[in-house]
C-alpha cells in the first residue's frame, strides 16, 4: 500500500529491485520448487500513508528476458506502471484496492491470460495493435471502454480474426466501481 511500482527495464540477473521508503519495508524472498523458481517481493509491515511529492514509498523492478514470467500483484493504496513489452508473460494476476493500474503488454505468447479484480480502481491495459484478444468482464458499476473491440455476448468482446489466431491474450475483468479501459497500439 501507499507505494508507487514501476516495471519497464532489463537487468541481466533474474530480477532486481531498488525501493525509496518513507513508511514500511519492503521484504524480497524467493525459492526453487523444480524447475519453477519463484520470488516474492512484499511489504513487511504497514506503511505509513504519504502520497506528497518526493516522499512516496517506490519500488522500481527490473526482469531477465529470458524465463517466461508469471507475475502475480497484490496492493492496496498503490500505482502500478509495468511496461511489460520486453518480456515473455505467460500470466498476470492483479488484485487491487483504491489503485491506479496501468499494463502495456508486448506480443503474446501462445496464450497470455490476464485476471484484473480492483475494488475503486482505474485500469488501463495497452495491447499490440495485431495482437488477437479476448475480454469477459463481470465489472458491476464499473465504466469500460475497449477500443478495436467487437461485442460477441454479454459482457465478452474480441478483436476481429480472434478465434482463428495463433496466439491470443485473454483478459478477465472484474470490479466494484472502476474505469476498465483496453486500448491498442
Amino acid at each position: 500500500g501507499g507505494t508507487v511500482y514501476t516495471l519497464s527495464d532489463t537487468t541481466n540477473e533474474l530480477f532486481q529491485a531498488t525501493t525509496k521508503e518513507f513508511g514500511g519495508r519492503y521484504e524480497y524472498t524467493h525459492h526453487s520448487d523444480d524447475s519453477v523458481f519463484v520470488l516474492n517481493f512484499r511489504m513487511k509491515n504497514s506503511a505509513r500513508f504519504n502520497w506528497r511529492k518526493n516522499k512516496t514509498n517506490t519500488a522500481v523492478f527490473k526482469l531477465n528476458t529470458a524465463p517466461v514470467w508469471d507475475i502475480n500483484v497484490e496492493a492496496g493504496a498503490t500505482k502500478l506502471d509495468f511496461d511489460l513489452t520486453k518480456f515473455k508473460i505467460r500470466k498476470l494476476e492483479i488484485d487491487g484496492g483504491a489503485a491506479a493500474f496501468h499494463v502495456k503488454l508486448g506480443e503474446p505468447l501462445e496464450a497470455t491470460r490476464l485476471n484484473v479484480e480492483t475494488g475503486a480502481s482505474e485500469v488501463t491495459i495497452a495491447i499490440p495493435e495485431n495482437a488477437a484478444c479476448s475480454i469477459e468482464t463481470d465489472t458491476g458499476l464499473s465504466s469500460k471502454k475497449f477500443d478495436g473491440f467487437n461485442k460477441t455476448g454479454d459482457n465478452k468482446y474480441e478483436t476481429a480474426g480472434f478465434r482463428k489466431a495463433d496466439k491470443k491474450i485473454y483478459i478477465h475483468m472484474s470490479g466494484g466501481i472502476s474505469d476498465f479501459k483496453v486500448n491498442r497500439y
